[in-house]
């Protein structure tokens, strides 16, 4: 077992309470194999979009390491290189999830024009094709400021992979993004309306 030189990224709530958003990965940098991999890709960021009540809505987005790391599983992973997510649970580095995460910013910032789907666990996931496969991307959001919201990327990932079984994409209840997030910003609750 090979274990990552260096702790986790800071607390995410810290980051996100700060309205400055530095483009410096809080992932350190992993050696895999002969190669160092690393997480640039999964800075925070932010961006802003219109609703249909407000203009010039900040968004931060943070990712956590559930983006780029799975559990151990020998059939998948030539080696286990350790990373310890957000609350200390050791995982392995995921090479097909690591591959899927670098084009996680660019899907992000499309939410505006995209709807999203609120899943049986309150949160919510971004369900699309990346490289001729399903990818899903789960997350939850919250009001930071009166036009300001934060997007937490909790895990991503394309279900063909996954040892569990995924619920059916029509399982979800789907909402336009910027629908969603007039109602994050009006602190109106967000009922989940089972099928």
């Amino acid at each position: 077992m090979t274990d990552a030189t260096s702790e986790p990224g800071a607390e995410p709530e810290a980051a996100a309470n700060d309205l400055t958003v530095a483009a410096i990965s809080p992932f350190p940098a992993l050696i895999v194999g002969k190669n160092s991999v690393a997480f640039d890709h999964l800075a925070a960021f932010d961006f802003t979009f219109d609703t249909p009540i407000r203009k010039s809505v900040r968004c931060v987005v943070q990712f956590t390491t559930h983006c780029f790391s799975d559990k151990y599983d020998a059939t998948r992973h030539a080696q286990n290189v350790v990373v310890p997510d957000e609350r200390g649970v050791l995982r392995c580095f995921d090479q097909d999830r690591y591959d899927l995460s670098k084009g996680l910013e660019a899907l992000i910032r499309s939410l505006p024009g995209k709807k999203v789907h609120q899943t049986p666990e309150s949160n919510f996931a971004i369900i699309t094709m990346q490289d001729g496969r399903e990818y899903r991307v789960y997350f939850n959001i919250r009001r930071l400021r009166k036009k300001e919201l934060r997007i937490y990327v909790e895990s991503a990932y394309a279900p063909d992979t996954e040892s569990f079984n995924v619920l059916p994409a029509t399982s979800y209840q789907p909402v336009r993004f910027v629908i969603l997030a007039d109602k994050v910003l009006s602190n109106e609750p967000l009922v989940f309306k089972g099928r």
